[in-house]
């Protein structure tokens, strides 16, 4: 008989692989046109057990946000970005921008 394998998602196999140090996926969108999809995806990837980082969740109790906006998108292993003109004109979102450009290579 074939012995059975256990079938995984890209993200439960990321779950299995990554000790949760740092965040699997960084959301960047700017507030004025990405905060309804930034909810409904953080609420998605959370919901099936992925640690995410995005501001809405996460900058409210800091004191220098635009770090911790730029650790978060240097650290994470995936960042996705909602690249809008509100985003391209923020100078906060375009710090995301700039730390997702900047990453390590081992991401």
């Amino acid at each position: 008989a074939v012995p059975r394998t256990l079938r995984l998602s890209r993200l439960q196999l990321l779950q299995e692989l990554s000790p949760v140090s740092c965040p699997h996926f960084c959301l960047g969108f700017s507030q004025a046109d990405g905060a309804v999809l930034g909810r409904s995806l953080t609420t998605a990837l959370t919901s099936g057990g992925v640690n995410v980082w995005s501001p809405t969740h996460h900058i409210r109790n800091t004191a220098d946000r635009h770090l911790c906006s730029y650790r978060a998108a240097r650290q994470a292993c995936f960042v996705v970005l909602h690249l809008t003109p509100h985003f391209v004109s923020s100078p906060h979102c375009c710090l995301y921008l700039l730390a997702a450009l900047q990453r390590p290579p081992h991401h």
